[in-house]
């Protein structure tokens, strides 16, 4: 089953950040063992795009939520500022790793990939 992997690769992405997980950290979170790794995934990039993907899926659910919401105040833009705040101060581990992966020199292809499936510019309402 790939979830024990999957669950450590997220939690690692978590504690250590993109670049400093290495296969024996997921190893040491997911119970595994580092063969399958490479049996489930290929690599342990790809177990960590894997991973970087679905976290940064969950978290723009959980973002777009919090940022979509009705305001408390009579200021909207300030609402919705206050609510970003919000946001890195609970999510600060991802929104640290999702930067790291976006300013990282060699940015890894599937995330790059992922890039190119975005629209040039933003629709219009």
């Amino acid at each position: 089953m790939y979830a024990p992997r999957w669950r450590g690769g997220v939690k690692a992405l978590l504690e250590k950040g993109y670049a400093r997980t290495t296969a024996r950290d997921i190893v040491a979170l997911s119970g595994t063992n580092l063969a399958s790794i490479g049996y489930h995934y290929g690599s342990t990039e790809a177990l960590m795009t894997a991973a970087m993907l679905s976290a940064m899926e969950d978290w723009g659910d959980t973002v777009g939520r919090a940022l979509g919401g009705p305001g408390a105040g009579d200021d909207p833009m300030l609402d919705f500022w206050r609510r970003v705040i919000r946001s890195i101060q609970t999510d600060r581990a991802l929104w640290l790793a999702s930067i790291e992966v976006l300013t990282a020199e060699d940015v890894v292809a599937g995330i790059r990939a992922l890039g190119a499936l975005l629209p040039a510019t933003p629709p219009t309402a």
